[in-house]
Formats: structure tokens, sequence, C-alpha cells
């Protein structure tokens, strides 16, 4: 099992899965629009170059406000 957790840990996913299929660095529009978005509604700042993993999305559980 995987668990994905937000910096401040109110929040939290378990995935069936522990495997990672890729990580990337993306710099293309959505990517930046989309982290701006979430910097204005309180999120941290975003890097330049933001790192994203892809792992698979068999979400066992959840908690907190997702």
């Amino acid at each position: 099992m995987n668990k994905i957790t937000c910096r401040c840990g109110k929040s939290s996913i378990n995935l069936e899965t522990e495997k990672v299929y890729r990580t990337l660095i993306c710099a293309c529009e959505d990517c930046r629009q989309a982290l701006e978005w979430a910097y204005k509604e309180g999120g941290e700042k975003p890097s330049d170059l933001p790192k994203l993993v892809y792992v698979d999305s068999d979400i066992m559980s959840f908690s907190g406000r997702i």
C-alpha cells in the first residue's frame, strides 16, 4: 500500500499499489495554471518546474477533505 499525504497532514489517500509509473518535471500551461490556482487558494508557492509523480489510482481509502 502507498499513502499520499498533504504537507499539513490533514488529508491522505491510501492506494492499493506501491508502484510508481513515472516521475517527471513539467512546465506546461495546464500544470502551471493548476498550481497557481492552488497557491491562490492557500497552497504553497509552486516551483517553476514542479516534479510530478504518477501512481496507479486504485484508491483503497482516504481521510480528510480531498
